[in-house]
């Protein structure tokens, strides 16, 4: 899926879906191709300020006027080799720790508002987004938006995508520095998780929201001996394609009636009606495997 063409064609909607919000935060990841942000010059999304902090953190904050809408996207972890997003990843969920990346995602969200303010910048809701570390972070930006931003907009919503789960760092953070947690932040945050992605079912993961389940990715193989020549269906233990942000962009909203399929063949994964394959188990390789 061509992300800023997504983006781009929903320059003009008055409202921004969660589909919208899984995009988003998507988009702002790097280009793999370029190397860039894939949300810079997007029309009808006005960037207005951008993070990219030392300690690892990274987020955009883009300003949307057909549905007045301030927006935070948080990036998530950018590969094996971001050492810093990975200490993030393990000191929030498992030291509880304010670490690095918790401090200045809530500066910028401050930041983001006040910039949206100083520009006269219509914006009745404020929507936070991002995936797996980004997802963890937009959590707690939305549970203290209030405390460190009070001049944020009236309503707002957190669309969490595949979310690592940092609440108890976040409330640690709170506490320590006499902020108020938003006593309405349940009703408004929510993740999409999808059951075989470990990320949002480690054993420490806390959240502040509620969790919505997506479709899983199944894959034909053969079966263990003494059947060995059997081919069946069965769901892909594999964290990167269980847990990459492009298969939840792309499917999010496809619900229980679909299921994602990967192709050994094509090498490659397509949406399939139906929560789960339909061809029986044989000794025939299946066409699609």
């Amino acid at each position: 899926m061509d992300l800023r063409a997504f983006l781009a064609a929903r320059a003009t909607a008055p409202t921004l879906d969660d589909q919208t919000a899984a995009a988003l935060a998507a988009a702002v990841y790097k280009d793999p191709d370029t190397g860039l942000n894939r949300l810079v010059g997007v029309q009808g999304w006005n960037i207005l300020i951008e993070a990219n902090e030392a300690g690892g953190y990274d987020a955009t904050a883009l300003h949307h006027p057909a549905s007045r809408s301030l927006v935070i996207a948080n990036r998530g972890t950018e590969g094996f080799r971001s050492f810093a997003d990975w200490w993030a990843n393990v000191s929030a969920a498992l030291l509880h720790d304010p670490d690095s990346q918790i401090i200045p995602a809530l500066g910028f969200l401050r930041r983001a508002v006040d910039a949206c303010v100083a520009a006269a910048l219509p914006a009745d809701q404020l929507l936070i987004t991002g995936h797996s570390l980004g997802g963890g972070l937009a959590d707690i930006q939305g549970a203290l938006a209030r405390a460190v931003a009070p001049a944020a907009p009236a309503a707002i919503r957190v669309v969490g995508v595949a979310s690592a789960g940092f609440a108890n760092a976040g409330a640690g953070y709170a506490f320590r520095n006499g902020l108020a947690l938003d006593p309405a932040a349940p009703g408004f945050i929510k993740h999409y998780v999808r059951e075989l992605d470990p990320v949002p079912h480690h054993p420490a993961r806390s959240v502040f929201g509620q969790d919505h389940k997506i479709a899983s990715v199944w894959q034909a193989r053969r079966a263990k001996p003494p059947h060995g020549d059997i081919w069946e269906y069965t769901t892909v233990y594999d964290f990167l394609r269980n847990h990459d942000y492009r298969l939840y962009c792309e499917y999010l909203m496809l619900g229980m009636d679909h299921h994602l399929w990967y192709s050994q063949k094509a090498k490659a994964v397509t949406a399939r009606a139906g929560e789960y394959p339909t061809w029986d188990h044989t000794f025939i390789q299946p066409d699609d495997y």
